[in-house]
């Protein structure tokens, strides 16, 4: 900037200075309270949709989970990567046909999840 418009830096950083709001404790705590409050509401939005089945939704609300925690000061702040959500692996829907069976198997089950197949052992 300073070249861009021939000042000094000194001269930038004053502009810089005068022109931004300091963030002193008031104002960390202030914006932190605000993303989180923003971290919740997305979280009560994907929850659901996550609870579900939705895979993307799940995958979102582990990162707004970990986000949270970070800010929180729960979790230090992994050094990783930043993983764009359109990169999260897709898990293939089941099909309209799929859907449809397992709504008629619940119906004839009284409203019970389907059966798993075969013995589950633990």
């Amino acid at each position: 900037m300073a070249k861009q418009f021939g000042l000094s830096l000194q001269q930038v950083r004053a502009a810089i200075d005068q022109f931004c709001s300091k963030l002193d404790s008031g104002r960390r705590r202030q914006v932190l309270g605000v993303v989180l409050e923003q971290l919740d509401g997305l979280m009560a939005t994907f929850l659901p949709k996550a609870m579900d089945g939705c895979h993307a939704s799940a995958a979102l609300c582990l990162r707004i989970a970990e986000r949270q925690t970070i800010l929180c000061g729960l979790e230090y702040a992994p050094a990783r990567e930043a993983m764009p959500p359109h990169d999260i692996e897709q898990y293939p829907r089941p099909s309209a046909t799929d859907m449809i069976a397992a709504a008629i198997e619940r119906v004839a089950n009284g409203g019970k999840p389907p059966q798993l197949e075969g013995p589950t052992e633990h």
